[in-house]
């Protein structure tokens, strides 16, 4: 596989600032949420209301890195490859809708959305091998892919520890 391009996408090694602190920044809502879980008491507030958005936020950036999958897929060469990655970058929103789907059944969708961002996580490190991203970018992915599923899975034990 081949990109359309003049330097390859590999070649910036260097994780840039803005990448970072908005990554990271994006993590943020994941670890309110499973603190929110975590330490609030059973009442006032009701356990729905508190992990409602926490399986919406996993399923908006899941759904969010399959486009990036998708726009790194765009320039592949051959055309067989490109059309691979373009289908493989629809999974996670599918996967994403699925989770949302089981509101009703949060741990159930907590598991998924957890199990589902360290996929997402492994395959973003391969597209960086295969440099169809930048390599600084398979190294960021590791890092909040694991912050993302840890905070998930905080959620997903607060919910069974204090149903």
């Amino acid at each position: 596989m081949t990109l359309m391009s003049d330097r390859p996408i590999g070649e910036e090694a260097r994780l840039p600032a803005a990448a970072l602190l908005l990554g990271w920044a994006g993590d943020v809502p994941f670890g309110a949420g499973a603190l929110a879980l975590l330490l609030a008491p059973p009442m006032p507030i009701p356990r729905e209301d508190l992990v409602l958005p926490v399986l919406a936020y996993g399923a908006v950036i899941l759904s969010f890195l399959g486009g990036v999958r998708w726009g790194a897929a765009l320039n592949l060469r051959p055309a067989e490859a490109r059309a691979r990655e373009l289908a493989w970058a629809v999974v996670p929103s599918l996967v994403a809708w699925i989770a949302l789907s089981l509101h009703a059944r949060p741990v159930v969708g907590l598991a998924i959305l957890a199990a589902a961002h360290v996929a997402q996580g492994v395959a973003d490190v391969r597209a960086a091998r295969l440099v169809l991203v930048p390599a600084w970018y398979g190294t960021l992915r590791v890092q909040l892919a694991g912050a993302a599923t840890l905070a998930l899975l905080v959620a997903l034990v607060a919910l069974v520890l204090r149903p």
